[in-house]
């Protein structure tokens, strides 16, 4: 959840600073803004799936022997 709370700020800074710094494409971000806060969700979805992804280097988990039930096999 705070990934998307991030995620939002930066966003809305974003909007903000871009609203303010290229007059000629006020009509584009407002248009834009709302399909983008819609997908806020799944894009921080997919960059959390791609950290994990990219912090893990492809390790395979070690077997264990099974455990042993308490009879000897060389006993039967």
């Amino acid at each position: 959840m705070k990934t998307v709370v991030k995620l939002l700020i930066g966003l809305g800074v974003g909007f903000v600073v871009a609203y303010i710094a290229l007059p000629a494409a006020r009509a584009f971000i407002l248009s834009i803004s709302p399909l983008l806060l819609v997908l806020v969700c799944p894009l921080a979805m997919g960059g959390m799936m791609l950290a994990m992804k990219e912090g893990k280097p492809d390790e395979k988990p070690h077997a264990q022997p099974p455990a042993s039930s308490g009879l000897d096999q060389e006993k039967l």
